[in-house]
């Protein structure tokens, strides 16, 4: 099987993303334990920055997703409000049972 120039560059950079992720995880679980310790306060400006950071990250495939699916609602509303209903359901119950 031959793989695409495009899928590497897909995969590389997935696992760039990936192992942003992780370093990104390891500095928050830190920053947890010194404040489990009582060594921090909150830092709100850093908590805003942090998801400034992340809307600016999540904001351009938020907006294809949207375009992507804006058609299709319009096309089948109906069943998009029972595919809505269903997922709240199913998530309601998942949160439930805890």
């Amino acid at each position: 099987m031959e793989e695409k120039p495009n899928e590497n560059v897909n995969e590389s950079a997935l696992r760039e993303e990936l192992e942003a992720l992780r370093r990104e995880n390891s500095r928050l679980k830190e920053k947890l334990g010194e404040i489990n310790a009582g060594e921090t306060v909150f830092n709100f400006d850093e908590i805003k920055k942090w998801f400034q950071n992340f809307w600016g990250r999540i904001k351009e495939p938020l907006g294809w997703a949207k375009e992507t699916a804006e058609p299709q609602i319009k096309e089948r509303p109906i069943a998009s409000v029972l595919v809505a209903f269903g997922v709240g359901f199913v998530i309601s119950r998942m949160i439930s049972r805890r």
